[in-house]
């Protein structure tokens, strides 16, 4: 399949996405983020929302000091839009692996060897990343250092100057608006699960038994992996949101209290991802959930990976076989 636009070495577009993510990464080819990353893209995270590849390019460099011989391992591409015209959207579903060998954002080095999840979704054209929403598992990546999700949160607030000079998390009133506009399209299929997710939104949890295989194989946040639709219904959909209130009682202010209550969220229990049947795949949106379902056999979903998010856009896709 020829990509308008696109360098003529990529033979499609889950190759472009996982070829520039090693490149990048394992191969050390920072400087590529000039040319693969817009100079003026968006890239959202639960963490923050920024504006600019120099932002990137800082964050990768920093991130590859403490984790030299990070890893990062595309299980699945899925993407909507055209070849032809060369405008497109991926959902990229990642295992990382990484040692913490150097001091860095996330404490003084442990010598942890780490395992956890990513999903990046990308709008690219003309060989260009132009627009991104980047969500890993914190939970598992403290854990596995040794950390307590709530002690972590408190513990960067503290170490970024406090609740008033700290990082603010991404929320919509420091969205910037970008170049993507567009929602995917509307397969039924992905509307089909979309309709699912909102039912459990407003506590339809039999719709869990009724459309969740008894196999069904859940990656949960914090690393978990659990098997069975019971285990859906008993973990919570929230699979152990943490309270405002308990963290309101190790920090005053109100302000270092949302940051607090924001940060272990996105270490403890805060969901996206996304789902495909064959060919198709859906994002659907909810200010705290979302999944990634890797099978749908029937009626019934079969294979579900969690990952961490905030607040973000509906889309749905599809991908060419």
């Amino acid at each position: 399949m020829s990509l308008q636009g696109f360098d003529k070495k990529w033979k499609d577009f889950p190759h472009y996405i996982i070829g520039i993510t090693k490149e990048i990464w394992e191969d050390r080819g920072i400087s590529t983020l000039h040319h693969y990353y817009a100079k003026d893209i968006i890239v959202r995270s639960p963490a923050s929302v920024v504006r600019g590849n120099q932002g990137v390019i800082s964050a990768t460099m920093a991130t590859l000091a403490e984790f030299p011989d990070r890893q990062l391992l595309g299980e699945d591409v899925i993407w909507s839009g055209s070849a032809e015209t060369g405008d497109l959207l991926s959902s990229h579903r990642i295992l990382s692996t990484a040692t913490h060998l150097h001091s860095g954002a996330y404490g003084e080095a442990t010598g942890k060897s780490l395992t956890y999840r990513i999903i990046a979704d990308c709008a690219a054209r003309d060989n260009m990343i132009y627009d991104e929403w980047l969500i890993r598992d914190q939970g598992a990546i403290v854990r596995q250092m040794g950390w307590d999700a709530k002690t972590y949160a408190v513990d960067l607030i503290a170490r970024e100057g406090g609740p008033d000079r700290c990082t603010q998390p991404f929320t919509p009133k420091n969205d910037i608006a970008g170049d993507y506009q567009s929602k995917g399209n509307s397969h039924p299929v992905g509307q089909r699960y979309a309709d699912l997710l909102e039912r459990i939104m407003c506590a339809d949890m039999a719709t869990i038994r009724r459309d969740y295989d008894r196999a069904c194989q859940l990656e949960l946040p914090g690393g978990i992996t659990a098997h069975g639709g019971d285990r859906r219904t008993s973990s919570g959909w929230a699979f152990g949101q943490p309270s405002p209130m308990r963290v309101s009682k190790s920090i005053t202010k109100s302000a270092a209290t949302k940051k607090a209550w924001l940060l272990v969220q996105l270490c403890d229990g805060v969901c996206m991802g996304s789902m495909k049947d064959g060919a198709h795949m859906v994002h659907q949106v909810e200010p705290r959930f979302i999944f990634w379902a890797s099978r749908m056999r029937s009626l019934d979903l079969t294979g579900c990976a969690v990952n961490l998010c905030s607040l973000m856009k509906r889309r749905s896709g599809s991908r060419s076989l």
